[in-house]
């Protein structure tokens, strides 16, 4: 391991042990998680983390140039794309964010397989300009859509009860910095739903109540299961929409399509978890069958 990977891996080992012991920033890792949607491993997206706390979407250099007609700046103050250009008393790069690139090597003679890594880096949107008109804004495709709408406005009611009666605090439209939808605070026991159409915040209710009854015992592993426990979470709260007679595919497909990693088995053998809360769910709101019009 050449120096290099070895600061990296040091940086990272540094960064999972300080979240042992700093509650708030392990708050924010997991907020930033809730908003960066890209499927990269643990590590990469620690890594984005780490050094870009506010990134969109990364890509390599070549990658912006040569697949969406983007420049990585020289100055993100400026703007300018070449450092003899920069106008500036001095010089503000773009910020370099690690990547590590896995290589595996197999033995033809006793066919053992080994692990390598190879590091690279990647530069936020952010960091980028347009090299023309074809330079368009660039998306994450897996960027889930806020659902629009007045529906669920009962969910929101029921929701209230039912939390407030189990002694935590529900609070509707507090602003989240880090831009997530909501999220759930054992400690101070408060479920907290970002300013949003109604519909959102009556899926995104759902969704953390789904985090209320299956993720917030201490020997859930939180961490190292964040992907799991976001898609259990989504896909109860599309489960108890269906129910409902609405739909929350425009958010619920992409965001549970980020969360999900390449190896479903996981998810899959949580399948029955997934139903048996929502029927809890659904029972703690009093809903009945055919929706909320019965309400």
């Amino acid at each position: 391991m050449n120096q290099v990977l070895e600061n990296i891996t040091t940086e990272l080992n540094s960064k999972l042990e300080n979240f042992q012991t700093d509650e708030k920033e392990l708050l924010e890792y997991l907020e930033f998680q809730s908003r960066f949607y890209q499927g990269r491993s643990f590590r990469n997206s620690l890594l984005v983390f780490m050094y870009k706390p506010s990134a969109e979407i990364v890509a390599t250099y070549k990658q912006w140039k040569d697949d969406h007609n983007r420049i990585v700046v020289a100055c993100i103050v400026c703007r300018e794309f070449a450092n003899a250009k920069c106008t500036c008393e001095e010089i503000t790069k773009p910020v370099r964010i690690p990547q590590l690139r896995p290589i595996i090597i197999e033995d033809e003679e006793t066919e053992e397989k080994k692990i390598f890594y190879r590091s690279y880096n990647v530069f936020d949107i952010s960091d980028t300009e347009p090299l023309n008109d074809k330079g368009l804004r660039v998306l994450n495709p897996n960027t889930p859509l806020i659902l629009n709408g007045s529906d669920g406005g009962e969910i929101l009611m029921l929701a209230s009860i039912f939390i407030e009666k189990e002694g935590w605090d529900y609070i509707l439209k507090r602003p989240i910095p880090s831009g997530a939808n909501g999220y759930t605070d054992k400690e101070n026991k408060e479920i907290v739903i970002a300013p949003n159409p109604v519909k959102q915040q009556a899926k995104t209710t759902i969704h953390e109540l789904a985090h209320y009854h299956l993720h917030i015992d201490d020997e859930f592993d939180y961490l190292n299961c964040r992907g799991l426990a976001e898609v259990q979470a989504e896909s109860v709260a599309f489960t108890v929409f269906k129910f409902l007679g609405l739909d929350s595919s425009e958010y619920s497909l992409k965001y549970i399509k980020g969360w999900a990693s390449d190896d479903l088995k996981e998810f899959k053998e949580s399948l029955k978890v997934i139903v048996e809360t929502s029927q809890t769910i659904i029972k703690d709101l009093g809903l009945t069958e055919g929706g909320l019009n019965n309400v």
